[in-house]
């Protein structure tokens, strides 16, 4: 597999690089709504633990996607 520097004075290069950007806001902020609403029910002790297991385990698989798809 070759890697080649993109052009960073192409409008191109800098328009798929605002899309990914603002994708990858949207979908952080739904991760968190949805942690949010997953832990409010647990006690408080727990809480934390669990809101540590989510974003360790979405860590975890958003590399290994990531891998397997590259």
């Amino acid at each position: 597999m070759e890697f080649s520097v993109p052009d960073l004075s192409s409008g191109l290069f800098w328009g798929a690089l605002w899309k990914i950007i603002v994708a990858n806001v949207i979908l952080s902020g739904d991760n968190a709504v949805v942690i949010a609403l997953a832990a409010h029910g647990l006690e408080e002790r727990l809480r934390r633990p669990a809101i540590m297991f989510v974003i360790v385990g979405a860590i975890v698989m958003l590399i290994w996607m990531s891998n397997k798809a590259g």
